[in-house]
């Protein structure tokens, strides 16, 4: 089978059509080494900022060879968003920073229903496998060295928790996530699987030690894709489900994780209420969040007062200078009420692109709780490593394993 662009991918340059979606693949893998590593690097070489402006610059690309009139109702409004919060702004670095991350999700988000678009990027993440399985090995070999070495791991207070050579638990667990999405982007390019899943083993040991909760979800969520999609046989999933129930509860209670749990349960300085407790502070500082976004005035609640904002709100109201831990409430003091909507529009156009397109129901909910619950109870596109390995696991759902056939593998392959 033959596989042509149509003519609206049709790019300025023939290098251009040829190398955009190539390149960004294998960018994406980059920056995951990167983003692994962040802690080596020295200011002087901001190797992160880099590869993610170049991915950035990349996904523009995409729009100049793809323009069609709709995307003009994503890009303008949220442009003007972000250039009002420069007019608000007291940090500048932090609503820049956010801004582009902000951008580069929507951006993303929304091309991804365009089938030329989504094919291409899969015909190129299935073409890049051998590219692939060098990052993913020089990964989980940088996981293993920080699993034996002291400065592995993050001790504190709290507990002990493993960081690798990455800047913070949360950070790893996201990197990680793009790491574990990658592997199964291998399984699914690979004619023979099974020898493939050791692969998976030291993320799987770096989430379940990092104590980020969050992100023990979505490994628990890639499990089960894994547990639905590559044990076809009823009798082995049967078989295999205590025993993978049995090594879970083993592997939490001697791991970072439950060091967070014994942490945060009972600690009357996170709060006297037990969910405020479970949800480390989280169940307070939305509320003030809120009651401080319902202070301000109509402009305000529209149009919102910049990325930063809430950086300030939380450390006068609640001591932390950190950010809301919810994509909604970040992006209602941030953008108002204007950028919510936008966002949840192109989420809401994004899910409905994967019930329409993924034949198995099941894992079209395993997707969308990939994509929602990090959104709700941490935040989705404040770590763009996780970002990226929702797109690429929005791929393989909508083209990939769950509609076989819908390519030619022969093609992928050469």
């Amino acid at each position: 089978m033959e596989f042509r662009l149509k003519a609206d991918l049709s790019a300025p340059t023939s290098f251009i059509k040829d190398k955009v979606f190539y390149c960004l693949i294998r960018v994406i893998m980059l920056y995951m080494v990167s983003a692994m590593t962040k802690s080596l690097w020295v200011k002087f070489l901001p190797l992160n900022h880099i590869l993610g402006t170049t991915v950035f610059i990349l996904v523009i690309t995409i729009y100049f060879i793809s323009f069609n009139k709709r995307d003009l109702f994503i890009i303008i409004p949220s442009i003007a968003l972000i250039l009002s919060g420069f007019f608000m702004t007291y940090d500048l670095s932090i609503h820049l920073k956010s801004s582009v991350y902000w951008l580069i999700t929507i951006m993303f988000l929304w091309k991804l229903q365009n089938e030329e678009i989504a094919r291409e990027l899969y015909k190129e993440i299935i073409k890049a496998n051998r590219f692939i399985l060098v990052v993913v090995i020089i990964a989980d070999i940088l996981l293993c060295i920080g699993m034996i070495v002291p400065s592995g791991y993050l001790e504190n207070f709290m507990g002990k928790y493993f960081v690798g050579f990455s800047i913070a638990p949360h950070s790893l667990g996201a990197v990680v996530c793009l790491l574990l999405i990658s592997i199964l982007a291998l399984i699914e390019s690979k004619k023979s699987k099974k020898l493939w899943f050791l692969l998976l083993l030291p993320g799987i040991y770096a989430i379940f030690n990092s104590g980020a909760r969050i992100f023990l979800i979505s490994l628990l969520i890639v499990i089960a894709i894994v547990y639905f999609n590559f044990i076809e046989s009823r009798k082995h999933q049967l078989i295999i489900l205590p025993f993978a129930a049995i090594v879970f509860t083993v592997f939490v209670v001697g791991s970072g994780m439950m060091d967070k749990f014994d942490f945060v349960i009972g600690n009357k300085f996170i709060s006297s209420d037990l969910i405020a407790q479970l949800s480390s502070g989280r169940a307070e500082f939305w509320l003030i969040d809120i009651r401080a976004y319902m202070d301000y005035d109509i402009l305000s609640k529209l149009f919102g007062k910049g990325f930063d904002e809430i950086y300030l709100i939380n450390l006068e109201n609640y001591g932390l200078r950190i950010w809301g831990h919810n994509d909604i409430i970040d992006l209602l003091l941030g953008t108002g009420l204007c950028g919510v909507t936008l966002y949840m529009t192109v989420i809401g156009v994004n899910i409905l692109c994967i019930f329409k397109n993924t034949k198995n129901r099941l894992s079209a909910v395993l997707l969308v709780a990939y994509l929602l619950i990090p959104m709700l109870l941490n935040g989705f596109y404040p770590f763009q490593t996780y970002v990226y390995s929702y797109v690429i696991l929005f791929l393989l759902m909508r083209i990939g394993y769950n509609n076989p056939g819908s390519l030619d593998k022969g093609l992928l392959q050469s």
